[in-house]
């Protein structure tokens, strides 16, 4: 519509009230159309406003999505952003706007900021004073504050504020070449479980502190040259006792008063009594940790797992877990030479745990350290390790990274490099030390050059996995059902070694998947070794499948494949289940051994062992100890493959050492079997007589299924084979009696 309106003219004399009608409508419709001055609407332009080149004066505000400028388009929104940053930057300024000084030592020696009123230097609760080399923050205290973080040496005390990527330890002392210790402690109470970034600063840390908070740390190397160290320790307060015996299996625990505990809090029932889990380990106590799901009343509690096993309550005390956790990222641990017993960085009594990348490097101190400790975990709940990187160096006993008595948790991608216990898990003794447990170790690589085993786990232990690894230098799996999985072993260098050695106490150990190499062991021990048999705390059963052995070394370095320690015999049953074990390299003395020097008639009905597939020369000697036999081992059921059984054997003058061994140990069976119809001949084909010479036929290994047995012969007066008297053995008896 345009807005000169159409107008219809009326003549003189003429007369039409409908004509001026529709003149004065036309007019209004055109009022409408034009801009108000007084804001009367309809007043919304519907096309574009052009002022011809004019201006627009006196605009108070203008609203617009965007606005363009000699024909460049402006975002408005963009130019508001801009305008707000600005006015928050201009906000954080003046946070800071007040006194400047050089750096953190020039802060706390400084006097001449004061509290004093009139003075050019000062300050008033809430100021802002900042350092120029670190770019720290700090707020002025309230004039005798108790609880500042820093104090100047003119008596002004100041928090220390976070920067963008939280504390820094830095800024609560003097860090650089002398003790921070103390330095440390007040960041750690400072944050109060906030952040402490250090951005990677190496800090001294020359004594010992401790500090019970929720820790949040990262970032940081600290130098333990001369003998420092961190303990973040939650602490551990005594609660009251159970009223009743717990059951393997119950969720539900009954306090004999008010527990006092809320859901979410970690506490444990503990057995004060040396021993109590394992009778042979003094440390190791038995007892459980257990996480509150539910509170059902002020003496009962609901816990989120089931109990692992009993306890009776005449047998334990309770205590509750006080630390609400730590976090340790980046954080770099160089031990003292010599480092003795104490970890440099040791977490206790914390639940909900997270180490990240950790490492702990060789001490810089000329000649060769002997580092004792790296990063220990002591008594935790929950917790997580992944990508620890460690080096120890100590030749007597080295853990570069310790989970003792801990339970629920994860360590993953740790490679550690150490003399002894690249990788440990086990205890002490103090309150609440429960056997760790419930623990999986994933895809780590530990490396040792001493005598004892790359990955060791002790015997207060239970439920432990360790799956997808390499252990160069042996493992030590000892404890109560345990599992090793898809690992890669080396075995110790020495060749009185062994590969894997396990003392149970009781439960299933599983060997599965595993990828042996070695160069030899002596007549002490099994590539797989099961010592301590004779302790055991309850059934066992030992699977072992899917195992390769490959022996690199030298023919007489080889002894036995598997050792069975038995002791004075087995105070529980114990099952072997062997599925596919392949050996490659030269005959061993024996697949299987089994050994002990006490009477061992208490073993009938508790031993069985069953092979499924072996494959690899030597069958499986089951040879005794120094001591006499009664009759229960070797009654007992044996399913072996037919593989393992052979037909005949030769010895020859080369297996004086075989004869050797055969006459240092009694007669492996309990009784000798009937004999007659078995022949013996010599290579010659003529009859041998072991009567006419003083050398006696033995038994050798029996098949129960085939109701054979293999006969060998033993010298009784000290004589040797000749090369005429070689001897091959034909079996043709049946065993009678048995």
């Amino acid at each position: 519509m345009s807005k000169k309106p159409d107008i219809t003219t009326i003549t003189t004399g003429y007369f039409s009230t409908t004509m001026l009608n529709n003149n004065f409508e036309n007019i209004r419709d055109q009022f409408d159309n034009t801009l108000s001055l007084d804001g009367s609407t309809p007043n919304a332009m519907q096309a574009d406003l052009d002022f011809n080149n004019n201006s627009a004066l006196n605009v108070d505000s203008l609203e617009a999505q965007t606005l363009t400028v000699g024909g460049s388009e402006i975002d408005l929104q963009e130019i508001k952003q801009n305008a707000d940053d600005a006015e928050a930057a201009a906000a954080e300024a003046a946070l800071y706007e007040g006194p400047w000084l050089d750096d953190v030592a020039a802060l706390l020696a400084d006097t001449s900021l004061t509290y004093t009123a009139g003075q050019p230097g000062t300050v008033t609760a809430g100021d802002i004073i900042r350092t120029r080399v670190e770019g720290f923050a700090y707020e002025v205290a309230a004039s005798g504050a108790g609880d500042a973080h820093v104090t100047t040496a003119g008596g002004v005390g100041l928090y220390v504020l976070p920067g963008e990527n939280g504390f820094d330890v830095r800024a609560f002392g003097t860090v650089w070449d002398s003790d921070s210790g103390a330095a440390v402690l007040a960041a750690l109470t400072g944050a109060a479980g906030q952040t402490i970034d250090c951005g990677g600063a190496t800090i001294r840390v020359d004594s010992d502190i401790s500090y019970a908070g929720k820790v949040d740390l990262r970032n940081v190397t600290f130098d333990h040259s001369n003998g420092g160290s961190i303990d973040l320790n939650g602490g551990i307060a005594a609660i009251p006792g159970i009223a009743a015996d717990i059951a393997a299996g119950d969720r539900k625990i009954t306090f004999v008063s008010a527990h006092g505990l809320s859901s979410g809090d970690v506490f444990c029932v503990w057995n004060p009594t040396s021993g109590s889990f394992y009778s042979l380990e003094t440390e190791a106590h038995d007892g459980c940790w257990f996480r509150v799901a539910a509170v059902n009343s002020t003496t009962e509690v609901e816990v989120y797992t089931q109990s692992p096993a009993a306890f009776a309550a005449a047998d334990v005390e309770c205590y509750v877990m006080g630390g609400e956790g730590v976090r340790l990222e980046n954080v770099t641990a160089i031990p003292a030479p010599g480092g003795g017993s104490v970890a440099p960085i040791h977490v206790g009594l914390h639940q909900n745990v997270d180490v990240i990348n950790p490492r702990v490097s060789p001490s810089d101190t000329p000649g060769t350290p002997t580092i004792a400790r790296g990063i220990r975990l002591y008594r935790c709940f929950d917790f997580r390790v992944d990508g620890a990187r460690s080096e120890t160096t100590e030749g007597t006993n080295s853990y570069p990274l310790g989970i003792s008595n801990c339970q629920q948790g994860t360590v993953t991608r740790a490679h550690n490099y150490s003399d002894w216990h690249a990788l440990s898990t086990g205890g002490a003794a103090d309150p609440g030390c429960c056997p760790v447990r419930d623990i999986q170790y994933l895809g780590c690589i530990s490396t040792v050059t001493g005598a004892v085993g790359a990955v060791n786990t002790h015997i207060q232990a239970a439920n432990i996995l360790h799956r997808n690894g390499i252990a160069n230098g042996a493992m030590t799996v000892f404890g109560q059902d345990v599992e090793v999985s898809g690992y890669l072993i080396r075995g110790r260098d020495a060749l009185d070694n062994y590969a894997v050695r396990c003392d149970p106490r009781g439960g299933v150990i599983r060997l599965r998947n595993l990828s042996i190499e070695t160069v030899g062991n002596s007549s002490s021990w099994g590539l797989l070794h099961f010592s301590n048999l004779d302790a055991m705390e309850a059934e066992t059963w030992i699977e072992i499948d899917e195992v390769t052995i490959n022996h690199k070394g030298a023919a007489a370095n080889l002894q036995r494949l598997i050792m069975l320690g038995m002791g004075a015999g087995l105070p529980h049953a114990l099952h072997i289940r062997i599925g596919t074990l392949r050996y490659m390299g030269p005959t061993p003395f024996a697949v299987v051994a089994v050994t002990g020097d006490n009477p061992m008639s208490s073993l009938s009905g508790l031993f069985d062992l069953e092979i499924e597939n072996y494959d690899g020369p030597g069958v499986p000697y089951l040879v005794g100890g120094t001591g006499p036999r009664d009759a229960g081992l070797y009654d007992a059921p044996m399913r072996l493959p037919a593989q393992m059984v052979r037909e005949d054997f030769s010895l020859t003058t080369s297996d004086d050492a075989k004869l050797g061994s055969f006459q240092s140990y009694t007669c492996a069976y309990p009784r000798t079997p009937d004999v007659s119809g078995l022949t013996i001949y010599r290579t010659d084909e003529s009859p041998y007589n072991p009567g006419n010479t003083g050398e006696v036929p033995i038994p050798y290994i029996y098949d129960l299924e085939k109701n054979e047995a293999r006969m060998g012969i033993k010298s009784t007066n000290g004589g040797t084979f000749t090369a005429a008297q070689d001897v091959r053995v034909a079996v043709t008896a049946q065993i009678k009696d048995w």
